[in-house]
């Protein structure tokens, strides 16, 4: 499967383990529900299918069973003698099931969102936000100040909150944010200094475009969703880990490294994924 293609093929399993009343899937039954359906896809035997897709789950049925409770109260035609016997008769009951449902009411990959897609999403999500931040003028001074932070994480969510508003006074401590010991502020800095216009030909000069939001230790979780599909589609693939959901990228523009990965995993549902660059 190819990187790009990983989050539609997620997003797939996931709309069909829902159907199947399974929500909130863990990261082992999804991957496992990707499997079984893209080789249905392939036109691959059930039989064949349903063998390989149980050989690939990393710690086998009784590990799968665990992770995705509801799987444990699957109705065996005959009764197990042991607990592997059981847990991989429930789970091959579980991925015909699936594939019968797939071929009654088919699930398609989503379509992945265009460039102005993602344009257009960014500027409704900015504009609701500024909606419920419409006191920012008092906020600037505060925001301001907080640029001289001794904490990194508050130098780099003021830079992102001035740069949301494009308050041009702030351009030249901005611009001394560049070089911050820290990647995460210098990015937020850089971000923010590219949403303010410059107030004249004298004016700290903006970094040159580059094609990601900015990212700061914290954000809302529709904005962190937006750069994952932006570096999906945007950025090309490196590599991906099936059984961690790592995958790499490269940015053609400068050559970085890129990484989304799920530091919450252990959460239902794989937690919010993060997106960062990683140091040369």
């Amino acid at each position: 499967m190819g990187v790009r293609d990983h989050s539609r093929q997620v997003a797939r399993a996931q709309r069909l383990l829902a159907q199947l009343e399974i929500g909130m899937a863990g990261q082992e039954v999804t991957m496992f529900v990707v499997r079984l359906l893209q080789a249905e896809d392939a036109g691959i035997t059930q039989d064949v299918n349903v063998q390989a897709a149980v050989d690939q789950i990393a710690d086998g049925p009784v590990g799968l069973v665990a992770s995705e409770p509801l799987l444990a109260w699957v109705v065996l035609g005959t009764p197990a003698r042991t607990v592997q016997d059981a847990a991989d008769a429930a789970v091959r009951l579980f991925a015909g099931r699936v594939l019968e449902h797939q071929r009654a009411t088919p699930v398609v990959p989503p379509d992945p969102p265009s460039r102005r897609d993602i344009t257009e999403m960014r500027a409704r999500w900015r504009a609701t936000r500024a909606e419920h931040e419409r006191d920012h003028l008092a906020q600037v001074p505060v925001e301001i100040a907080r640029l001289r932070s001794p904490r990194w994480s508050e130098r780099a969510n003021a830079a992102s909150f001035l740069g949301r508003f494009s308050v041009q006074e702030a351009r030249a401590a901005l611009a001394a944010l560049l070089d911050d010991p820290y990647p995460e502020v210098a990015e937020a800095a850089a971000s923010a200094l590219r949403a303010i216009p410059p107030a004249g030909d004298d004016g700290p000069p903006a970094p040159p475009p580059v094609t990601l939001p900015d990212f700061g230790e914290r954000y809302a979780a529709m904005d962190t969703r937006d750069a994952v599909h932006y570096v999906e589609h945007h950025f090309d693939p490196l590599s991906i880990d099936l059984q961690t959901w790592e995958a790499r990228y490269r940015d053609p523009t400068d050559g970085s490294t890129w990484l989304i990965d799920h530091p919450d995993a252990d959460r239902p549902g794989g937690g919010v994924p993060r997106v960062r660059r990683l140091r040369d």
